[in-house]
């Protein structure tokens, strides 16, 4: 059996927090320094970037017929180029 699925990357998103944050920090920086107007028009332009799911996720699971499960899941990011990959084999007991 195997499956695909999308998802939003977690690189994408930590980066997205900090760049936000900080933009955030340096609207903020700004209050008192520039005129009213111009402070508010920066304060509602503030936004995080909407993510789109950028993170496909494979995964294959079961049970040959030496009796081992496996599991395999493995993702990659279309955006960032995040990779993870994880193996697992597990003999089963046969009676």
């Amino acid at each position: 059996m195997s499956a695909d699925n999308w998802a939003i990357c977690p690189v994408c998103k930590k980066r997205n927090d900090v760049a936000y944050k900080k933009q955030t920090l340096d609207v903020a920086n700004q209050y008192g320094k520039i005129p009213d107007d111009e402070y508010i028009v920066l304060v509602k332009e503030t936004k995080p970037i909407v993510l789109k799911e950028s993170l496909r996720e494979d995964y294959q699971i079961g049970v040959d017929e030496e009796g081992v499960f496996s599991f395999v899941y493995s993702c990659n990011c279309s955006e960032c180029g995040f990779k993870f990959i994880k193996k697992a084999n597990v003999p089963l007991k046969l009676n």
